[in-house]
């Protein structure tokens, strides 16, 4: 009966440590970036525009995986691409800028922003 008693207690100090991420192998969380637009790219490809973490994903639809990331102003809200996807803008709703970038196969290089004000 008492090693009955002690295996249930490691049991459940097991699952406390787990549950509460504890008992987890070290690994980084992954950021939340609450996607709030995105624009369809030739090839597969997606651009989002990530609120909560100021910045732009370039995201490989068909293979699920993030390409690239990069920073932008403050809350981008909104993303537009050129009809060949080689370009972007993105509005940045809390800092009134509009981010300017450059879309390759699998990075984005940002190129320049512009002050519009705010709105």
């Amino acid at each position: 009966m008492r090693s009955f008693t002690l295996a249930l207690a490691l049991l459940g100090v097991l699952a406390l440590g787990f549950v509460t991420g504890r008992g987890n192998p070290a690994r980084a969380p992954e950021p939340h970036r609450s996607p709030c637009d995105l624009a369809v790219l030739p090839g597969g490809r997606l651009l989002t525009a990530n609120h909560t973490a100021d910045s732009v994903s370039l995201v490989d639809v068909r293979a699920g995986k993030l390409l690239a990331e990069v920073a932008c102003g403050g809350r981008p809200s909104a993303v537009a691409v050129t009809r060949d996807g080689q370009r972007a803008a993105v509005s940045n709703l809390w800092s009134g800028t509009v981010t300017l970038l450059e879309v390759r196969d699998d990075s984005l290089k940002s190129v320049g922003e512009v002050a519009v004000g705010p709105l």
